[in-house]
């Protein structure tokens, strides 16, 4: 286990990542079963009812052919229904809600099921080779051995269930609830108002803490406890306290307005959304630490990271305006655009510390809500910065402000036409037709990493912008 630098001074040190799966050939097998079941029933001249099931089986085998991981969830429901008011057939207010169960993502299964080992050993050192750059002199951080100085993430061996997976774990599901009404204005006219709920129920993700498997981080449903094995096989019942994780929350709601026009030569479509996703997990990924691979975040690993974590997510853009259509300048040529206006997404501040260094409390990731101020009173009158004296800010997920609003003007021109028996199409696309270069990322680490204290040079820099305008042109055969 590695110490905590409580000296109060920075601290350089070095860090060597091992990332290897030799052994075990890298291969795991997924097997996934659904049984569905479906019924549509006419009520009567103006509603009909949508009435559906369906169950999910879920398994998880490491190369060793030993399941890791399995599910069998429950029947999932869904429910739908459409009714015509007038009975004209101009109008339709329908309603859908439905249970979604989702897989672990592949990621996940790679990095537990296809014997990777993977782990990083941190060291301080007495200088840098004038050759390749490398630290020497190097002693384990803290003292002591290698072992007490090395973070284990995968162990090699692929875990058993009981390893694993906590005995009481349920699969990730979602629930889905939408009801709308449309309108038929005119022959070429419509339009359509509806309200969607998009609600996480039940999360399952990895525990990094104490009480995991240590081989490996223990899959587990956040904010409950759960029952699995130790290397040594001796299985034990943890308590959602013991544990120290909240319960996993992720919430979406939307109003959307849209008007359609069809004619014979101009078709277009207008919407807008009014959204708000919030949450103390944004899903497969965390974009605003840039974990970008599905199934992997660091979400759930350990109690300092989900404190703060709940409010408004990296992907909630609360305005969105949405402007497409196309013009049939003859039968063979057609024109065609799509423009988008989205208000900025939220930042945060994250900072290297956190005021509780607890083994099963930290971690030592970083990424925390919590900055700390370089203020360290005295109180025990002893001339040591102790961990308890330190002060910190807090700032919650979300509450650094926005990015800019962003700006899309895409547009097309397609002529169709035959050469001999062979059909042709010719596409010139041209994309940021308006060449706007609004931010979309910023780093949001104020505190170096691992490096409580000491500011990021690169603090609210942008790394990732609009894509300049571009031009791309096309042609299909089709025989």
């Amino acid at each position: 286990m590695i110490r905590i630098n409580e000296t109060g001074a920075p601290l350089e040190y070095a860090k060597q990542r091992i990332f290897t799966n030799e052994e075990f050939g890298g291969l795991f097998n997924s097997e996934l079963e659904a049984w569905y079941i479906e019924d549509e029933w006419q009520f009567n001249d103006n509603i009909v009812l949508y009435l559906g099931a369906r169950q999910d089986s879920l398994t998880n085998f490491g190369t060793t052919g030993v399941a890791f991981a399995d599910f069998d969830q429950d029947w999932a429901p869904r429910l739908g229904m459409s009714w015509d008011p007038t009975g004209q057939g101009e109008d339709k207010v329908f309603a859908t809600w439905g249970r979604y169960y989702l897989p672990m993502a592949n990621n996940t299964n790679f990095r537990v099921g296809s014997g990777v080992s993977d782990s990083t050993a941190y060291f301080e050192y007495t200088g840098v080779s004038s050759t390749d750059g490398t630290p020497t002199g190097t002693t384990p951080l803290g003292g002591g051995s290698q072992q007490d100085s090395t973070v284990v993430n995968s162990a090699g061996a692929p875990p058993t269930q009981a390893q694993f997976q906590a005995a009481e774990a349920d699969a990730f599901y979602k629930d889905e609830f939408i009801i709308g009404y449309e309108k038929y204005l005119s022959e070429e006219n419509s339009m359509a108002v509806r309200y969607i709920s998009r609600e996480v129920g039940v999360t399952l993700d990895d525990y990094c803490g104490i009480l995991a498997n240590q081989g490996y981080c223990t899959m587990i449903n956040p904010g409950s406890g759960g029952t699995w094995e130790d290397l040594a096989g001796v299985s034990s019942f943890h308590t959602a306290e013991d544990i120290g994780i909240p319960k996993g929350n992720n919430e979406y709601k939307a109003l959307q307005f849209e008007f359609h026009h069809s004619g014979d030569k101009l078709n277009y479509s207008f919407g807008y959304t009014w959204s708000e996703s919030t949450g103390n997990f944004e899903g497969a990924v965390k974009s605003d630490i840039t974990q970008a691979d599905a199934g992997i975040t660091q979400d759930f690993d350990f109690p300092a990271l989900m404190d703060g974590a709940q409010g408004f997510l990296p992907n909630d853009r609360t305005h969105v305006f949405k402007f497409y259509g196309s013009y049939y300048f003859t039968d063979d040529l057609v024109g065609g655009w799509s423009s988008t206006v989205a208000s900025g997404r939220p930042l945060s501040v994250f900072g290297a510390g956190y005021p509780d260094t607890g083994a099963n409390v930290f971690g030592s990731y970083g990424d925390t809500y919590y900055l700390y101020t370089n203020q360290c009173p005295d109180a025990n009158f002893d001339a040591v910065c102790n961990q308890s004296e330190k002060i910190y800010s807090f700032t919650g997920r979300g509450n650094a402000g926005r990015t800019p609003w962003t700006t899309t003007l895409d547009a097309s021109l397609t002529y169709g036409f035959d050469m001999g028996n062979v059909g042709m199409t010719a596409s010139l696309q041209v994309f940021n037709v308006l060449d706007i270069q609004s931010a979309l990322m910023t780093n949001e680490h104020s505190e170096a990493r691992r490096s409580e204290g000491n500011p990021n040079e690169f603090f609210g820099s942008v790394f990732a912008w609009q894509q300049p305008r571009h031009v791309r042109l096309t042609l299909q055969a089709r025989f």
